[in-house]
C-alpha cells in the first residue's frame, strides 16, 4: 500500500489557460484518484503581479518569501532553542534546513531578519566557539 500526499499542483502557461483546459486538468487529476478541494483551487496570472507558490513569491527577476510570518516562525524556533541553551541533532538539522530553504528562496533575509538566528545556531552547534 502506498500513500501519497500532494499538497499543491502548479500549472503554468505563457497565456491565460482557457476554462475548458482548466476543467480537463482537474479531470486528469481526479481520474488519477487525487481529491481536489474546490475552495483550494486558485488561478493567478502574471499580469496581476507577483505569483505565489507555497509561500514563495515568483517574481520576474527573483524569488522571495511571501509572508513575514514564515521568517518569524523560523526565528522563534531557533530563539527557543537558544533560550533553552541546547539542541539535539534533529533540532539542529531542522534549523539548518529552514535556513537553507531561506537561502535558496530569499537570501537577503539571512543578512537581515535572520542574522541573529544564524549566530544563535552556530553557538548551539558549537558551544564555546563564539
Amino acid at each position: 500500500r502506498i500513500t501519497i500526499y500532494a499538497d499543491e499542483v502548479q500549472v503554468s502557461a505563457e497565456k491565460p489557460i482557457p476554462d475548458d483546459d482548466r476543467r480537463r486538468i482537474l479531470e486528469i487529476i481526479t481520474r488519477h484518484v487525487f481529491a481536489v478541494h474546490p475552495k483550494k483551487i486558485r488561478y493567478q496570472e502574471s499580469r496581476w503581479g507577483e505569483l505565489e507558490v507555497t509561500k514563495v513569491l515568483v517574481r520576474h527577476d527573483r524569488l522571495g518569501l511571501s509572508n513575514e510570518k514564515t521568517v518569524d516562525r523560523i526565528r522563534a524556533f531557533i530563539d527557543g532553542l537558544a533560550k533553552r541553551g541546547s539542541a539535539d541533532a534533529r533540532e539542529i538539522a531542522q534549523a539548518k534546513g529552514y535556513l537553507a530553504w531561506v537561502k535558496l528562496v530569499d537570501p537577503e533575509k539571512l543578512k537581515t531578519r535572520l542574522r541573529k538566528s544564524r549566530i544563535q545556531l552556530v553557538r548551539l552547534e558549537h558551544p564555546g566557539l563564539l
